[in-house]
Formats: C-alpha cells, structure tokens, sequence
C-alpha cells in the first residue's frame, strides 16, 4: 500500500494524468518502476516486463478508479508467477482473481486510515 501512494501521489503522476488528458503517450519512472501510458489501451492497464505496467484511460476515470489500478498493477507485479511465463487462462485468471480481491481489501482499509485522497 505504501508504494501505491507514492506512486499515486507523486509528481511523475502529474506527467502521466496531462498525457492521458492530452491523448499523448508517456512513459515515466517512479522508484524502480517504468510507467506508461497508453491512449489505445482498451482497459484500465497492463503490466509489462518485471517490474512496470502501462496505464490507460480507463486507469484515469476518477481518482478512485486511479488508486485502484495501480493497487492491482503493484499485486500482479509482486505476486504474479505469469508475468515472462506462458501461462494457461485458468492460472492467469486465478491471478486476476486474486488481484481483484486484494485490491478491495486494500482500498478500503487504505480508506479507513486516510491513506488515499
């Protein structure tokens, strides 16, 4: 949760929302993570390589919206045993499942302590 509030809430942040406001591509680094954005991207984001994932504009829909995406995108990249493998439709979606959930989880309690905006 800590790293998904700095990343959120840090000024790299800024470059990526005037993009997508733009409609422009960008890509920046937050700690040791490469984050982009994509214009085309047809869902909210989509983690790439090991250790950053691409945003789109979905991911900039309400601050919500935001938080959460980058919540899950943190989850896939930490736990994911997918990510450079192939893996079959049932354990990718056995991730997604579990990304969603703790992705509620941790939105609420980060909520509850005043850790989001």
């Amino acid at each position: 949760m800590n790293e998904a509030r700095k990343i959120v809430s840090s000024p790299q942040m800024e470059t990526l929302r005037t993009a997508a406001q733009r409609g422009e591509e960008a890509v920046v680094q937050i700690g040791d993570r490469a984050i982009g954005y994509v214009p085309s991207l047809p869902g909210s984001a989509m983690t790439w390589a090991d250790r950053g994932f691409h945003l789109g504009p979905k991911a900039f829909g309400s601050s919500t919206e935001l938080t959460k995406t980058v919540l899950q995108e943190l989850h896939r990249l930490n736990y994911s045993t997918a990510i450079g493998n192939a893996a079959t439709g049932q354990a990718a979606a056995a991730e997604t499942q579990a990304a969603a959930s703790f992705v509620e989880k941790a939105y609420t309690l980060g909520r509850a302590l005043a850790f989001w905006k």
